[in-house]
């Protein structure tokens, strides 16, 4: 009797240790889930920010960009870092415990190389202090040129072809100071290397007077209608300088590719702000934005998505981005502060004022500005050809109106030739040319004014519906239908919980014996399965070779 119940007892005792660990590993699963179901939100968030951010790199105008998405963090690290507790030590104790060691051991060589660091750093605040101050010294000199014009407007002036003579710009009324306004640009670049030389070859004279061109040639693109004449001319005394200015580089032609066109660009904007100051209202971030767009496209001979640009700016011109963002600040700042009856008169007198704006077409959401359409510049380049006659190419009569009216969804894919020449290169030889190297071509995507990205940017949703009578009962019968789905699929979902929850009671309540059991028995139809899945694939192989030998025998 005595050795009965004492198997009783061990057998007690183990079914309770087994219910204790079930148990124990029913939490851990349900932390596991837990963990890996907030693992996987946070993936679902990272996963839409970055998608919208690379949505908004092919924007123009968009402040927002892939490298503003943060990384999966870490919730560990962060509570660690939230309840985690550090000493700080004095300043005054450590200068001791350093004077006592140098004292027995003498002087260390880290002193020596923090010194060194110090007076580096001193030597780089006396430079940012020069450099801040020869800026601030060439901001009052173009402010006080601006003197004799400071109520000057963009359409107050027309540029002429008897201005681009090529003598300079002396016949102009307009004159333009080409060295401060790069000298004032110059200043504002962070260049890591080289800064010198680029400093020489920036104010060089073929480089002023390619500046002075183009200048006036995004006058005309963006605030004179009808300038098709004098944007050819100026394009062939652009291309002629621009070939000079290769040949006057012999070792350091990676300017002209890399930071030239963006000091340009930042120069052109500039030169508008001070040469035609009655006309700020219109010298907006989207307006600098065009600006560096345009003269980077010209200049570079290729199509650039906009957030390469932006980039590349904020890289040479780290001030800018707290300029615009002042701007934009002061932008908003206006509405608020204006008073509510001359709100609505002014905006639309401003709105009038506009130059180059359709009021009468309806405003894309990527576009701040439309210009017209039979204006455009290098919105009329070629998706498969890389020349200035393209680029110039105007289109006429209605088939302008046309062809703005149809929106693609789409853009285009065309094979792009990677070892082509510039279209300013094309334009000084004056003929076509054979390229130097063997063509290489590469399927890319070409932007298309007023495309939107592909994806769900373009997927527009529309309903064909078909020749039907009493839609009324036909979507009575259908909400039926899916009422009573729906309730079969409850009904069915609580009939399985409702077995699976039995089931779990009872193998957990007969013990160890009957989970073996139940193990074995998921085992087997598990066995069971594969063993259908591979007679079905075998059936199927069987059915397609028998077909291919009769097909094969036809």
């Amino acid at each position: 009797m005595g050795r009965v119940a004492s198997t009783t007892a061990w057998n007690e005792e183990e079914d309770a240790e087994l219910k204790q660990s079930l148990h124990q590993k029913e939490a851990i699963t349900a932390q596991m889930i837990s963990i890996i179901s907030t693992r996987l939100n946070s993936l679902q968030t990272v996963a839409n920010s970055r998608r919208l951010g690379l949505e908004c790199d092919l924007r123009v105008n968009s402040d927002y960009c892939s490298k503003m998405v943060l990384g999966l963090q870490d919730p560990y690290e962060n509570r660690v870092g939230t309840s985690g507790k550090t000493k700080t030590i004095s300043s005054t104790a450590i200068a001791s415990n350093q004077a006592m060691m140098e004292r027995l051991f003498g002087p260390e060589e880290k002193s020596q190389l923090r010194t060194q660091v110090l007076k580096k750093n001193k030597v780089e605040l006396q430079k940012n202090e020069n450099r801040r101050n020869a800026r601030v010294l060439l901001e009052k000199q173009l402010q006080a040129s601006i003197e004799g014009h400071i109520t000057r407007t963009v359409e107050s002036f027309a540029y002429t072809v008897h201005d681009a003579d090529g003598t300079g710009s002396s016949n102009s009324s307009v004159y333009i100071n080409a060295k401060l306004l790069l000298l004032h640009t110059f200043e504002r670049m962070r260049i890591a290397h080289g800064k010198k030389n680029f400093k020489r070859f920036l104010l060089s004279e073929v480089s002023c007077t390619l500046f002075e061109q183009v200048f006036w040639l995004a006058f005309c693109h963006f605030y004179q209608k009808q300038s098709m004449p004098q944007q050819r001319v100026l394009v062939d005394e652009i291309s002629a300088k621009y070939v000079k200015m290769i040949a006057s580089l012999h070792g350091n032609i990676d300017y002209i590719f890399r930071i030239y066109p963006y000091a340009v660009s930042s120069g052109v904007y500039w030169g508008f702000y001070y040469l035609f100051p009655g006309s700020r209202h219109l010298y907006t971030p989207e307006f600098k934005n065009e600006i560096y767009l345009f003269v980077c496209e010209l200049l570079l001979g290729l199509k650039l998505c906009p957030v390469s640009v932006q980039s590349m700016r904020k890289e040479y011109f780290p001030d800018e981005i707290l300029d615009d963002a002042n701007a934009r600040y002061k932008h908003l700042l206006k509405p608020l502060s204006a008073p509510s009856g001359s709100l609505g008169s002014s905006s639309a007198a401003d709105l009038l004022h506009l130059p180059r704006v359709n009021l009468g077409a309806p405003a894309l959401p990527s576009q701040s500005m439309k210009k017209a359409a039979s204006e455009s510049y290098l919105g009329k380049q070629a998706l498969n050809d890389n020349t200035i006659e393209r680029i110039l190419e105007t289109s006429h009569g209605d088939n302008s109106n046309s062809r703005t009216s149809q929106r693609r969804t789409h853009q285009v894919r065309s094979l792009f030739n990677v070892s082509q020449l510039s279209p300013l290169m094309k334009e000084y030889f004056g003929s076509p040319t054979k390229s130097v190297k063997k063509p290489c071509f590469l399927l890319r995507t070409t932007p298309f004014d007023g495309c939107p990205v592909g994806g769900e940017g373009t997927y527009h949703k529309f309903y064909r519906r078909k020749t039907q009578r009493n839609y009324a009962s036909e979507s009575l019968k259908e909400q039926e239908k899916c009422a009573r789905e729906i309730q079969k699929v409850h009904s069915d979902t609580r009939r399985e919980i409702e077995t699976l929850h039995e089931t779990r009671d009872v193998v957990l309540s007969s013990g160890k014996k009957a989970l073996q059991a139940y193990c074995t028995l998921l085992i087997t139809k598990k066995h069971a399965a594969e063993e259908e899945e591979a007679q079905a694939a075998a059936s199927s192989t069987a059915s397609n070779g028998g077909v291919m030998t009769r097909n094969g025998a036809k």
